[in-house]
């Protein structure tokens, strides 16, 4: 491993947004054709559009390929080839050349095998799974569009009754006295 690889990953694992700008930037993982079809196809069955863009539109798969050449998590393009033989175990042929009624049927059974409890194949799928939800919810459609944001997240009362005995919440690093 290089600096350069060692240094983006541990940036990139601690946010997300290091990875988006070489997306931004046109940065693009050395992954054969079929390795990104397969990632592309994936990545539209987890998260397709509705009335909010899915993730081929956020250019999720383009920030997973990037966030295995880099290494996030410990993963490495090689995940792909691994997945690969996961879902042609799943749908009984290559992935890339099924129809996508097949496609979907096999990645579901995949995905049911994967998430089983005890479950003792689909480490590539649980990886890359993964990655697609952190990319898609850390683009920009995905957390501004398809999320929501409440400041106060619950119901606000801003007139709570104090005791003698009230302490801050360890939460709560503005009223903390450090003097």
């Amino acid at each position: 491993m290089n600096r350069r690889t060692l240094v983006f990953g541990m940036g990139a694992a601690a946010s997300a947004g290091g990875l988006w700008a070489c997306v931004r930037r046109g940065d693009r993982a050395a992954l054969s054709s079929e390795q990104q079809e397969l990632l592309a196809r994936v990545s539209d069955l987890t998260i397709p559009a509705s009335d909010t863009p899915g993730a081929m539109e956020t250019q999720t798969p383009e920030f997973v390929a990037l966030a295995l050449a880099h290494g996030v998590g410990g993963h490495e393009p090689a995940l792909v080839d691994r997945l690969a033989g996961e879902l042609e175990q799943a749908g009984g042929g290559r992935f890339t050349r099924l129809d996508a009624a097949a496609q979907a049927s096999a990645l579901q059974k995949l995905d049911e095998a994967a998430f089983a409890q005890n479950a003792a194949t689909g480490e590539a799928w649980r990886a890359i799974k993964s990655l697609i939800a952190t990319g898609y919810y850390t683009s920009e459609a995905g957390a501004s569009r398809e999320l929501q944001y409440e400041l106060v997240p619950g119901r606000f009362d801003p007139d709570v009754p104090l005791t003698a005995d009230a302490r801050a919440f360890s939460s709560d690093w503005t009223s903390v006295d450090f003097g």
